[in-house]
């Protein structure tokens, strides 16, 4: 399998993870997961409570998922999806850190998508 090709297969599934967490934000058809710590739990009601944040957050997903999967706009897809992954590393950092080496995966593999498309942020990070 050619690198081209294993870019693709891992950006398919890396943006239909976003498109179905981002899903879920508006639905809760998935489960609680059962590693959740109590901090986590408070958290994710307080930005349920807010009643803005969480449909934001589902939309972000949901486009920079989107986005991911389609190959001419996969490395705005990352741009989009960047400040997401940013907060699941550190939500896990600091509330779950025994999540922390899964969540670790999610930065890895958009820092490798963004560094396959570096051609195109080349513009601009030109002064």
């Amino acid at each position: 399998m050619k690198k081209t090709q294993i870019l693709m297969v891992v950006s398919l599934l890396f943006g239909a993870f976003f498109v179905l967490y981002g899903l879920d934000k508006f639905s809760e058809f998935m489960p609680e997961p059962e590693s959740m710590t109590l901090k986590s739990k408070g958290f994710v009601l307080a930005l349920q409570q807010s009643e803005w944040i969480m449909p934001l957050i589902g939309v972000v997903e949901i486009v920079g998922g989107l986005l991911l999967m389609i190959p001419q706009y996969r490395a705005l897809g990352a741009v989009v999806i960047a400040p997401v992954v940013v907060c699941i590393v550190l939500a896990n950092a600091y509330q779950n850190p025994d999540n922390l080496p899964f969540a670790a995966i999610l930065p890895a593999v958009l820092l490798w998508i963004m560094f396959e498309n570096r051609k195109k942020y080349a513009p601009m990070l030109k002064a």
